[in-house]
């Protein structure tokens, strides 16, 4: 995560490990343009890995390998939400 936080040129400010019992992990990674994200449920073979960057100019696509490298997985889906520019709302 610290690799794929480098690869989008992103600034690491907080990590958490919070692994479950009998099996399986939640890794966060705190940026200061946003997060990331990885949830594995190793009985199933699956992890569940969510980037989110507040930088247009960086490439998700790309930096998630080091993270699917580790696993040693492949994407089986995988999804991208554009950023839209909300209505300012008109003053009352």
């Amino acid at each position: 995560m610290r690799e794929t936080c480098r690869l989008l040129g992103n600034t690491a400010r907080s990590e958490l490990i919070e692994p479950f019992q009998p099996h399986g992990v939640t890794c966060v990674l705190v940026l200061a343009e946003s997060h990331i994200v990885v949830t594995t449920w190793p009985e199933f073979e699956l992890a569940h890995i969510d980037v989110f960057t507040c930088r247009a100019d960086s490439d998700p696509d790309g930096a998630v390998r080091p993270i699917l490298d580790l696993l040693g997985g492949t994407v089986a889906l995988a999804g991208r939400v554009p950023r839209l520019a909300l209505p300012t709302p008109a003053a009352a």
